[in-house]
């Protein structure tokens, strides 16, 4: 979600051994076995950016399905609290819908959409040349409301879209 939705890339640190998480205590949940896991210094780089995330889709389990309940039959904790450096997406948040509507409502998110959307039209990723219509692109994003429909019209009306070499 931080590449795709918030063009943020999370590289694992160069030489530096990751440990198998330990096997987890009776009574202790996933999440509380992934926090403690992820505590020391060398983790927490990435993981302090990761885990909220993934916290907040703790409501869904691994095909999607909507859940209360935890896997020690305790009610599902999706609260998290963000901390990307963006004042428009960090804080506290609570479960998967709110993690979207404040993604939605940052810079960096709807920054982002554009990028990506960008990047697909055109099958690679943007050059210098490209600033132009990205710019372009983005002010019409915004003075459309961010509406979805009007960005990926705008894109495949752009020049650089239109006009692009296909060998």
């Amino acid at each position: 979600m931080l590449n795709e939705l918030l063009c943020r890339n999370i590289t694992l640190p160069e030489n530096v051994a990751t440990p198998p998480p330990p096997p987890p205590k009776p009574g202790q949940s996933a999440r509380e076995r992934l926090e403690e896991h992820t505590l020391t210094p060398a983790c927490m780089g990435c993981h302090g950016k990761i885990n909220p995330i993934g916290f907040s889709l703790e409501g869904y389990n691994q095909v999607g399905q909507q859940v209360t309940i935890d896997e020690l039959g305790q009610p599902v904790n999706d609260m998290s609290d963000l901390m990307l450096g963006d004042s428009t997406v960090d804080g506290p948040i609570k479960g998967a819908r709110e993690l979207g509507d404040r993604i939605l409502r940052s810079d960096s998110g709807r920054t982002c959409m554009i990028q990506q959307v960008q990047r697909f039209a055109l099958g690679r990723e943007e050059v210098a040349e490209d600033t132009c219509s990205f710019v372009a692109m983005a002010q019409k994003f915004e003075a459309s409301g961010y509406n979805v429909r009007d960005l990926l019209l705008d894109v495949v009306t752009q020049d650089t879209f239109r006009f692009q070499f296909v060998p």
